[in-house]
């Protein structure tokens, strides 16, 4: 419980802190009317799956892409993990749109990358329950794809606040 609230309180952090540095320096004095929502699925022969749980894990993105919507299934079955290492090192990758039904993401997974934008298409609850791997004592290991300071959208809306409730 404890780790799962400093990983909650963390993602808060960077959130706030990611809508401060982005919006006082985009010039476009806060307005985002950005709409990626009809950028269609990447192509799945640019991701390794493997079996994971009762779904399938994003291994490794193998494209060249520099935005990116990961697949909210695979072979008929939902898309739940983005693994250890997934994205790594994948430096010309901008963004991201991350499906609702991801659950997890492995230590690393965006480690070496410059996200400017990622998309989640769930809720702010939901985002807030994915497991955030750590294979270190200090930190996400870069799990948490808002770790180099990327906005956060949900369902192509930048997240500009958020309300904590106890």
């Amino acid at each position: 419980m404890k780790k799962r609230l400093l990983t909650l309180l963390s993602l808060i952090l960077v959130v706030c802190f990611s809508v401060f540095v982005f919006t006082a320096c985009d010039g476009n004095n806060g307005n985002d009317n950005t709409t990626d929502d009809n950028i269609s699925e990447t192509n799945v022969s640019q991701f390794a799956f493997v079996e994971y749980q009762n779904g399938y894990e994003v291994q490794k993105f193998i494209g060249t892409d520099t935005v990116v919507k990961i697949p909210s299934t695979y072979n008929n079955k939902p898309v739940l993990s983005i693994g250890s290492r997934a994205f790594f090192g994948c430096k010309n990758l901008a963004g991201v749109t991350i499906p609702n039904t991801v659950t997890s993401i492995g230590a690393w997974a965006f480690s070496g990358c410059f996200l400017t934008k990622v998309n989640y298409t769930g809720t702010i609850d939901q985002w807030a329950q994915i497991s955030f791997c750590s294979d270190d004592e200090f930190g996400d290991g870069d799990s948490n794809p808002l770790h180099n300071g990327a906005n956060l959208y949900i369902n192509y809306v930048l997240v500009k606040k958020v309300n904590l409730t106890t």
